[in-house]
């Protein structure tokens, strides 16, 4: 896999991970199976944290004078990563070919992978899909909605004295 083009310490995109020339490239299978491993992880995390969540479950706080307990929320759960492919290579010579398949459309902002001569890595936050399937579980529309709930104020009482 190719490295990142850096510009000093920041890399100019930070999710990109290198090119690479096939899907079977021996480091993007291990990118994908290392992060395959820390999204089950994330999902046992995950798991538990809903557990306590559904239970009502409250964990305790330090602040300034004393703790505070505050339920466990969505907020708690981790994100899970995907990796993401972006095709790349010559546009105009397979043009003609494209639209004999069905693509629309002039191809300079994507390139169907059929075409590809190498690949661009990508590693992003799954955020979205990973935090809805749990909002959904717990009864709301989606991740914002849940998100957005405000618990009952007493969850909030400072508890001070409290020790560890």
């Amino acid at each position: 896999m190719y490295k990142t083009i850096t510009r000093g310490n920041d890399a100019r995109v930070k999710t990109y991970r290198g090119t690479v020339t096939s899907k079977t490239d021996p480091e993007l299978l291990e990118l994908k199976a290392n992060i395959k491993r820390r999204n089950d992880e994330i999902n046992e995390a995950n798991e538990r944290i809903m557990s306590y969540i559904e239970q009502g479950v409250v964990k305790r706080i330090a602040v300034p004078g004393g703790w505070i307990k505050v339920p466990y929320s969505i907020l708690d759960l981790q994100t899970t990563l995907r990796v993401r492919l972006m095709g790349r290579g010559p546009r105009q010579s397979i043009r003609a070919e494209a639209r004999s398949k069905g693509y629309h459309g002039d191809l300079s902002c994507y390139l169907p992978m059929e075409f590809a001569t190498s690949f661009d890595v990508y590693v992003n936050h799954n955020s979205n899909d990973t935090l809805t399937k749990y909002a959904k579980r717990l009864g709301f529309d989606d991740y914002y909605d849940a998100w957005m709930y405000e618990p009952p104020r007493h969850a909030f009482e400072p508890h001070y004295g409290l020790t560890r």
